[in-house]
């Protein structure tokens, strides 16, 4: 049985801010996106539509709803509890994600924003296939356009990434402008995708991707459940890091890893080992 946020935000003793291009990008009120969703409530799509693709339940995102703030490592912290998430596999992921960034002046008024990806590339707009056809606010004419007139920008450059951990919303259009607006949502967001993954909840489809990688990831949450502490088919991690490294890697691949370290997956331990975050916290 998970924490509830509001235990999460109760037992966490606030810490100041670690990364100073994080406590203020130069606009007003001065905070970035240590900021609840200013979309209040929380747009009715985005619990619709979340589980981009198919690959997790409408129910596992349920409780996301980015309501805390704080420093950048009270939110990961938080973060963390709520979804029973190791800290430092946050830390180490907004790490090789963002470079711990999550300044973006142009989302209160300014210029400059820490964000990219495969910004325009390719070029054009998501198409309402690609959305299931959903209409909503930000899907008017059939198109989903991330960066359309944001920040004064014109260009349709609908690969870029979001956040401390880099979501790419033309796959998770939903999470759209909350993930741009919020570290804290986008955040909430990322664990509660991730948590889904750890429980089991996306072997329909990394089944669907191939048959090997839908057994290999059934096999990973019942070993992990059943022996957490025994040893996994890779030398040197257990039945629990397996799993976890698994669904930290498809954030990235959006496939099953299958025990592979890939090129991601090695930035990730490299970073996990050596605590190269701000304030390196333990």
């Amino acid at each position: 049985m998970l924490p509830t946020e509001a235990d999460c935000k109760t037992a966490e003793t606030p810490i100041p801010e670690n990364a100073p291009w994080n406590v203020n990008d130069g606009t007003s009120p001065g905070y970035n996106s240590n900021l609840p969703p200013p979309e209040n409530p929380i747009p009715s799509y985005f619990y619709d539509y979340a589980p981009c693709c198919n690959e997790l339940p409408k129910a596992d995102f349920a409780e996301v709803d980015g309501n805390y703030s704080g420093s950048t490592d009270d939110l990961i912290r938080i973060t963390a509890c709520k979804w029973g998430i190791d800290e430092d596999y946050i830390r180490a992921q907004a790490m090789i994600e963002s470079g711990w960034h999550q300044d973006c002046a142009a989302a209160h008024g300014g210029n400059g924003c820490n964000e990219g990806g495969d910004e325009n590339n390719p070029a054009g707009c998501t198409p309402a296939s690609i959305t299931g056809g959903a209409q909503t606010p930000i899907t008017s004419n059939g198109e989903f356009c991330e960066m359309e007139g944001f920040g004064g920008l014109s260009g349709t450059n609908q690969y870029d990434s979001w956040s401390i951990v880099q979501t790419k919303v033309y796959y998770e259009w939903a999470t759209w402008p909350m993930i741009e607006e919020s570290t804290p949502f986008a955040l909430d967001y990322r664990y509660a995708e991730m948590r889904g993954c750890v429980n089991g909840d996306q072997y329909s489809y990394f089944n669907s991707q191939s048959r090997r990688s839908g057994s290999d990831y059934l096999n990973a949450v019942s070993n992990a459940k059943s022996n957490p502490t025994g040893p996994s088919s890779v030398s040197g991690w257990n039945n629990l890091q397996y799993l976890a490294y698994g669904c930290i890697d498809t954030h990235f691949s959006g496939s099953w890893f299958n025990g592979r370290s890939d090129s991601y997956l090695k930035s990730f331990l490299s970073s996990l080992s050596s605590a190269n975050w701000p304030g390196h916290l333990h």
